[in-house]
C-alpha cells in the first residue's frame, strides 16, 4: 500500500468516526427533546380537551337549572294571585296565560288541599294528582319538582306550589304538568359536530339523549329512557356531585370523552360526550408535527455532521500534505548537505 493510499484510508476512517460521534450526541439529544414536546403537546392538548368537554357540561346543567327556576317561579306567580280566589275566573285567565305564554307545560290545575281539580289551563287534559307521593308535602306547604317517571308509556313531570290563604296557611295547590319534550330544546344547546347530550337520573337511568331528537313523552319511552342503565365513569362521578370529564365507552361501544356536571335539584347528571377521535384531533396533529420536527432535525444534525466531518478531514489532509513538503525539503537538504561533505572530504 502506497503513502497516499494509506493516508486516504486513515483520512476516511477518520471522516467516519467523526460522524459517528457527532451523531452519536446529537441525535440522543434531539430524539430526547423531541419526544418531551410531543408529550407535553399531547398532554396539554387532551387536558384542553377534557377542560371544553366539563365547560359544556357545566353550561347544559346551567340551563336545566334556569329552566327549573323559571318554572317554579310560574307557578308562584300563579299561587300569589290566587290566594283567597282557588276557583276565580281571574286564576283561571292567569294559568291560561301563562301555560300559552311559555310552552312548557302540558296543563296547570288548580286543586284543594284533597287533589280534586278546580280550575285547569286546558280543558281536554287533566292529571289526577291526589294519590302521587311528592303531593302530599305540597299540600302541607313545601314547594317541590317531582321525579320524572314512567307512566302508562308516557313520562310524567310535576312542578308545584301551595296556594296560601291570608294567614299563610295552606289552602289549595297549583301543578305544573311539564311537557317532557322541550328537553330537546333545553339540553340541545350549539354543542360541536359530533358532540351529544345525555341526561340520567339518580338510579342511572337515561332520562335524555339528544340522539332521541324532539320527541314527546312516549317517543322518548320507545327510544329508551327510563329504561336504558346508563352507568360510567362520567355518569357515577357526576351523580357523586362531581364536575369534570372522563374517558370511557359509551352505549355503543364508542370511545368517547365526557364532560359532566350534576343538577343537584333534580338529582340528575349530565354527560357531554365527544367521540375521542374528534376530542382529540388537534394531538394527533401536533403529534405528528412534532414527530416531522424531531424527524428534520436529525436529518440537520446527520447533514452537520457530514459537512464537518468532511471539513476537518480536508483540514488534516491539507495539514498532512503541509507535513508532507516539508519532510521532503529536509530529505531534500539533508541529500545536499551529503553531497558537499563527499566532496569536501575527496
Amino acid at each position: 500500500m502506497t503513502a497516499r493510499s494509506a493516508f486516504a484510508s486513515a483520512r476516511g476512517r477518520y471522516r467516519y468516526r467523526v460522524v459517528v460521534g457527532l451523531l452519536s450526541v446529537s441525535l440522543p439529544i434531539t430524539i430526547v427533546l423531541g419526544t418531551l414536546l410531543i408529550s407535553q403537546a399531547t398532554d396539554g392538548l387532551t387536558a384542553a380537551s377534557e377542560k371544553a368537554g366539563e365547560s359544556v357540561a357545566r353550561a347544559v346543567a346551567l340551563r336545566l337549572e334556569d329552566f327549573v327556576s323559571e318554572r317554579r317561579e310560574n307557578l308562584k306567580t300563579i299561587a300569589e294571585q290566587a290566594s283567597g280566589h282557588l276557583d276565580d275566573l281571574g286564576t283561571a285567565a292567569l294559568i291560561q296565560h301563562i301555560d300559552s305564554t311559555y310552552a312548557d307545560f302540558r296543563n296547570i290545575e288548580v286543586t284543594d288541599l284533597n287533589g280534586t281539580i278546580i280550575r285547569s289551563s286546558r280543558a281536554d287534559v287533566s292529571v289526577e294528582v291526589k294519590g302521587l307521593d311528592w303531593f302530599h308535602t305540597v299540600a302541607a306547604g313545601e314547594p317541590v319538582i317531582s321525579p320524572i317517571e314512567l307512566a302508562d308509556g308516557d313520562l310524567r313531570w310535576f312542578v308545584a306550589a301551595p296556594i296560601l290563604d291570608p294567614q299563610g296557611r295552606p289552602e289549595g295547590v297549583v301543578v305544573g304538568n311539564l311537557d317532557p319534550s322541550v328537553l330537546a330544546d333545553v339540553l340541545n344547546p350549539e354543542v360541536e359536530a359530533g358532540s351529544s347530550v345525555v341526561a340520567v337520573n339518580h338510579d342511572h337511568l337515561l332520562v335524555y339523549d339528544t340522539a332521541m331528537g324532539k320527541s314527546d313523552g312516549k317517543a322518548m319511552v320507545a327510544k329508551g329512557a327510563l329504561a336504558t342503565s346508563v352507568d360510567n365513569a362520567a355518569t357515577r362521578k357526576a351523580l357523586a356531585g362531581s364536575a369534570g370529564s372522563a374517558r370511557y365507552a359509551n352505549l355503543t361501544g364508542s370511545d368517547v370523552i365526557g364532560g359532566f356536571d350534576s343538577v343537584d335539584e333534580l338529582s340528575w347528571g349530565i354527560v357531554v360526550e365527544r367521540p375521542a377521535s374528534l376530542a382529540l384531533a388537534s394531538v394527533a396533529h401536533e403529534r405528528s408535527n412534532a414527530f416531522l420536527l424531531v424527524l428534520a432535525g436529525a436529518v440537520i444534525a446527520v447533514v452537520f455532521a457530514l459537512w464537518f466531518a468532511r471539513r476537518e478531514a480536508r483540514n488534516l489532509g491539507a495539514l498532512a500534505d503541509e507535513s508532507r513538503s516539508a519532510s521532503n525539503e529536509v530529505n531534500a537538504s539533508a541529500a545536499q548537505l551529503s553531497a558537499s561533505s563527499e566532496e569536501l572530504a575527496a
